[in-house]
Formats: C-alpha cells, sequence, structure tokens
C-alpha cells in the first residue's frame, strides 16, 4: 500500500483459511482479498490470480515479508530500461527464532547456473515476471506445494536472464512454521528432496534436448500441474476482467 509505485491491483488470496477479520476488511478497503476453499499451497493461487489477470506484470508477496517502499518503482524501471522479464532481489532475512538479521546477497544474473545447475539463484519473494515469460513457459507447477518457484526458475532460464538487483528490497521472514522450515516441508523434509529430485531430472532432461537440438515447448513445460483452482471474492474490488496490458498486479 506504500509503495512508490503502487500496484495496479493488489490481491490477496487466503488458502482455505478462516474469514478475513472485518477489520482488516475496513482497514484495506482497495484491497481485493479472495479465498480458496480447498488447501493447495502458493504456487497453485499465484497461477489462478494470473490466470484470473491480464496484467502485464506480476509482483510476488509473501505474506509473511514486507518490501521496501521503492521496490517495485525499481524493478519496474530496471525491466522496463534491460528488457528483462523476470526480476528478483537481494533479501534481508529476518529470523525471528534468534533474533537474527542477516543480509543474503545473490548473483547478479542466475540463468546459466539455474539452467545448469538447478540451484535456487533469483529468489521467489522478490520476484517481478512479466506475464509473457510465464505464458511462453506455462506457468507454475500447481500440483506442488514447494520448490515450484525453483522449477519455474529453471525452465525460464532457458529463454530468458534471471536477474537479481543488489540492495535488501524484500525483508523475508523466518519462523519455524513457514513452508520453508517447517518439518514437513522445509528443506529437510522428504516432500522438498522429492521435488529437489525431480528438478535435477529436469535439469538432465532439458540438457539433453538442447544438445540434440529439440528444445520446444514440451520441455519448458512445467513438471506437474493440477486443475486450476477457483479463488473467490471475499472482499474489496472485484479482479477486472482483461481488458489492456501495462498494469502491475501485486500477488499475496
Amino acid at each position: 500500500m506504500t509503495q512508490t509505485r503502487a500496484p495496479d491491483t493488489i490481491v490477496v488470496v487466503a488458502d482455505a483459511a478462516d474469514a478475513v477479520p472485518d477489520a482488516l476488511l475496513r482497514e484495506f478497503p482497495s484491497v481485493t482479498f479472495t479465498q480458496c476453499r480447498e488447501h493447495v499451497g502458493p504456487y497453485a493461487l499465484t497461477q489462478a490470480v494470473i490466470d484470473a489477470t491480464d496484467h502485464e506484470w506480476i509482483m510476488i508477496q509473501d505474506a509473511d515479508d514486507w518490501s521496501a517502499v521503492d521496490r517495485l518503482e525499481v524493478q519496474l524501471a530496471f525491466a522496463q530500461r534491460e528488457g528483462a522479464e523476470l526480476v528478483g532481489a537481494d533479501l534481508c532475512a529476518v529470523d525471528e527464532r534468534a533474533v537474527l538479521v542477516q543480509y543474503r546477497a545473490h548473483p547478479a544474473k542466475g540463468a546459466a547456473t539455474a539452467r545448469s545447475t538447478g540451484h535456487y539463484v533469483t529468489p521467489h519473494p522478490a520476484a517481478l515476471m512479466r506475464r509473457s515469460l510465464i505464458e511462453r513457459i506455462g506457468g507454475f507447477s500447481t500440483a506442488w506445494r514447494v520448490s515450484a518457484d525453483v522449477e519455474l526458475a529453471c525452465r525460464a532460464a532457458c529463454t530468458t536472464e534471471l536477474h537479481t538487483l543488489p540492495g535488501a528490497y524484500v525483508y523475508y521472514g523466518i519462523r519455524d512454521d513457514s513452508l520453508t522450515h517447517s518439518l514437513q516441508t522445509g528443506l529437510s523434509s522428504e516432500l522438498f528432496r522429492r521435488t529437489g529430485a525431480s528438478i535435477a531430472e529436469g535439469v538432465a532432461r532439458r540438457a539433453r534436448a538442447a544438445a540434440e537440438g529439440a528444445r520446444g515447448p514440451r520441455e519448458l513445460a512445467p513438471t506437474e500441474v493440477r486443475p486450476p483452482v477457483h479463488i473467490e471474492h471475499t472482499a474489496g474490488p472485484r479482479l477486472p476482467p482483461p481488458a489492456s496490458i501495462g498494469r502491475v498486479s501485486s500477488s499475496s
């Protein structure tokens, strides 16, 4: 709400959550609040918002993070100046468990690394993505609850550069029950290991296809998708029908 370049649309999606408190709705009447009845995870929800709009740019905003006030302005200016389709930023990790704040730097250009190793090189919580890129590679692996951001970046790296801007434009919250750190879905979980293996298989498959000169839409497609999910309008402005390109949507 305080961005120096305000998003045209701000969408909050509740993942099978209880009703949004009335006090929150009154405080942010210009925000579009939606919910999904079933628990599907962040990537299916983000894809549902993308599919329901025609905004040219999508800014990711995780619910437990916060952004510097000029994040969108800086990232959008860079993307338009450089012709970039995916722009991230370094993170300032805020660990509430240890009362620790740590700067996390990433490579300025990470496509070659992501394409060849499958490593996490562009932080998804700080991502600004162009719709044409998402459509070109088929969107997220919506059946995945974890690591679909990394998997998308590895596929995107086959068709565009992955940029990361220096500077802590996103303050990344760390807590025990978050998706990335809980015992069930975190970095040490069996689920995370399985998705990591799938990402590695995809990297190897695309490398073989490239060597054979056969890389195409099939190789860039998401690994595993689920049927589209339905997000219901709860409060605030309804999502505008597809009309004109050139707007920015922020999905939380």
